[in-house]
């Protein structure tokens, strides 16, 4: 057994990346492209809970694919100013079914979510 210390616990990176191939997007090859789906920290899920719940649900729900989707190293790919031209440009299937992915990531279903948008 090993007594953690404060700064173990604060210094342990515990938020998983996940690949995630994304059949909707492929490259020139015909291959399919592959993100990296992070679990959600606290602050982040916080910030997901607090949006604006009377605006447009997916729109509200592009917020997860910016504070989720990464690359390989956990770098952020997108940024809030993504969130419109995700929202314009991309299919509704394809971005359906990235939610879908971060939801079981951070096991979240969509009652959960449903829940924190009628709060």
């Amino acid at each position: 057994m090993y007594n953690a210390t404060r700064d173990d616990i604060i210094n342990f990176n515990d938020a998983d990346l996940v690949p995630v191939e994304i059949p909707y997007w492929k490259n020139k090859k015909g291959e399919n492209f592959t993100i990296y789906i992070s679990q959600l920290k606290t602050k982040e899920a916080d910030i997901i809970n607090n949006q604006d719940k009377s605006g447009n649900q997916i729109k509200n729900n592009m917020k997860l694919i910016v504070l989720c989707c990464c690359d390989e190293n956990g770098n952020k790919m997108f940024t809030d100013k993504d969130v419109d031209p995700l929202y314009e440009n991309k299919s509704a299937a394809s971005i359906n079914f990235l939610i879908q992915k971060i939801l079981e990531i951070n096991f979240m279903s969509k009652d959960d979510i449903e829940k924190i948008a009628k709060n």
